[in-house]
C-alpha cells in the first residue's frame, strides 16, 4: 500500500496528532482517524510527516504505523499540494489519495453558465476556484441556467431537445429552487415537474405559458438566499464533475429563510414528451 504515496509524503491537510492516553497517539479527530502506539520511532515518523521532511529508515513499529496511515488514506504527496488554486488543498483534506483523480475529473468538465451578468461573474469565480472550467467555444459538459423567477419553458425545452445535461436555479421572491439536475432521457426534466404539479392544478400549463412574456420585469428575490443557492449549485456541479451523482439528480432543493432546504425527488412523468423516446 505504501507504494501509492510518492517521495514527499505528508499528512492530509487539516489533520493533527493528538495524545489519546499514556501509551497511544491519535491522528485525526474523527474517522478515518488512526490510533498508533506512542514510541520514539512513531513520534519521529509523525513529525516528519507533518513537516513533509521525507522519510529515512523507519523503525519496525514506525513502518507498521506508516502502512496503517497510508491504508486509511491519511497520507498524500506534498508535491500535489503546491498548486495555487484555492480548491486544491480542501480536496486533499477530504479525499486524501483520491484527490488527484477527482481534480483531474473537475479539470475535464466545462460548465456553460447562463445567468444574469452578476451571477455569471460570481458563479464563474467559484467554479474556477473549484477547478471546474467555465465553457468557452465547443460543447460544454453541462449547463447551469439561473433565472430571476421561473425559467421560461422554451429555454429549458431547448436544452432537453439538444440532449444537454443541465441544472436549474430559479431565484424566487421568498425562496430559491435548485434543480432538477436533468440528464435528458434519464432523469425527470422541468416539464415532468410541471406535469406532476398539474395533476393537482389543471390550469397550471396555461399559466406557465405566460412566462414567455418578455415584457414583464423579473421578480425581486432575496440576494442572501440567492448566494446560498448559487453556492449549492456550484457544489453540486463539482460533484457531477467528479463523476458522482449530484444531490439534485432528478430532484429539487428549496432554499428558504428557515434554511431547512427540503429535497424532493421527481420521477419522470409518463405524459411528458421527454419520456416518449
Amino acid at each position: 500500500m505504501a507504494s501509492r504515496v510518492r517521495s514527499r509524503p505528508v499528512l492530509r491537510p487539516g489533520l493533527r496528532v493528538y495524545r489519546r492516553d499514556d501509551t497511544h497517539l491519535q491522528v485525526g479527530l474523527d474517522e478515518p482517524r488512526v490510533v498508533l502506539p506512542d514510541s520514539p520511532g512513531v513520534r519521529r515518523l509523525l513529525r516528519d510527516l507533518e513537516a513533509a521532511a521525507g522519510l529515512d529508515a523507519l523503525t519496525p513499529d514506525a513502518g507498521l504505523a506508516y502502512q496503517r496511515l497510508v491504508e486509511r488514506g491519511l497520507v498524500v504527496d506534498q508535491r500535489d499540494l503546491t498548486s495555487r488554486r484555492a480548491g486544491v488543498v480542501p480536496v486533499f483534506a477530504s479525499h486524501g489519495p483520491e484527490a488527484p483523480a477527482r481534480l483531474a475529473s473537475r479539470a475535464s468538465c466545462t460548465v456553460d453558465v447562463r445567468a444574469p451578468q452578476r451571477w455569471q461573474t460570481v458563479i464563474g469565480q467559484w467554479l474556477s476556484e473549484a477547478g471546474v472550467a467555465v465553457a468557452g467555444p465547443g460543447r460544454p459538459s453541462v449547463t447551469l441556467l439561473v433565472t430571476a423567477g421561473e425559467p421560461p419553458r422554451s429555454l429549458v425545452d431547448a436544452l432537453v431537445t439538444d440532449d444537454r445535461p443541465h441544472l436549474l436555479l430559479a431565484l424566487l421572491p421568498d425562496r430559491a429552487r435548485l434543480g432538477p439536475f436533468v440528464a435528458p432521457g434519464t432523469t425527470a426534466c422541468l416539464r415532468c415537474l410541471d406535469a406532476h404539479l398539474g395533476e393537482d392544478d389543471p390550469r397550471r400549463a396555461l399559466v406557465l405559458e405566460q412566462l414567455e412574456d418578455v415584457d414583464q420585469p423579473p421578480p425581486p428575490y432575496d440576494a442572501v438566499l440567492a448566494h446560498a443557492a448559487a453556492a449549492l449549485a456550484v457544489r453540486d456541479l463539482t460533484t457531477y464533475a467528479e463523476g458522482d451523482a449530484p444531490a439534485t439528480w432528478s430532484a429539487t432543493l428549496t432554499v428558504g429563510a428557515d434554511l431547512a432546504c427540503p429535497s424532493r425527488f421527481w420521477p419522470r412523468h409518463p405524459h411528458c414528451g421527454c419520456s416518449w423516446g
